[in-house]
């Protein structure tokens, strides 16, 4: 088989004559199949008319016996490439087929991680909406400076800016505040 696959892989590399060239044989080889193939097709024909013949006539004639006869007179040899191309065939098949499931795999799995990639996005855009409002108000009652109450509210609402910091990786790599510098640091 080693020489086969070696004869298959020599044909991969044909070049345009070669492929030409090639063609050619095969056309002419078709031409060969088909005369053989018109050959059989009329003896075939003339046997039956000739069986017909036979038993009009009342004469017995064993086509069967005849048969096992030319066989044991006139071997054949057994097909060896069609069986192994068409092996090779069937592993490339087969191959095409696994592939297809695991691209449809991986496109149903590409399609629900863009949809919670949009869900995030889309949270992540609300959150920041909300902060925003918040930091807004808290800078509101900052420049009215309203003590007790009022302080208390800006207060919570810082608290409620910072845990409304997007989590999502789709937001970005950046940070929308600045870390706090350690006292050490400064």
């Amino acid at each position: 088989m080693a020489d086969i696959e070696a004869a298959f892989a020599a044909l991969e590399q044909l070049d345009e004559k070669g492929r030409k060239a090639l063609t050619l044989a095969g056309a002419m080889w078709e031409e060969m199949w088909r005369d053989a193939v018109a050959r059989a097709e009329r003896a075939e024909w003339l046997l039956a008319r000739l069986h017909k013949w036979a038993a009009d006539w009342g004469l017995s004639f064993d086509v069967s016996k005849a048969a096992d006869h030319w066989d044991a007179e006139h071997e054949r040899q057994p097909a060896i490439l069609v069986p192994w191309y068409e092996s090779l065939v069937a592993a490339r098949n087969e191959e095409i087929s696994e592939l297809g499931v695991r691209l449809a795999c991986t496109i149903r799995s590409e399609k629900k991680v863009v949809a919670r990639a949009i869900e995030q996005q889309t949270r992540a855009e609300a959150a920041e909406a909300e902060r925003n409002r918040l930091q807004k108000e808290v800078e509101r009652l900052r420049t009215v400076g309203a003590p007790g109450r009022i302080a208390i509210d800006a207060a919570r609402a810082i608290v409620a800016i910072r845990e409304l910091r997007p989590r999502s990786w789709l937001v970005g790599a950046h940070r929308p505040w600045p870390r706090r510098s350690s006292p050490s640091s400064r």
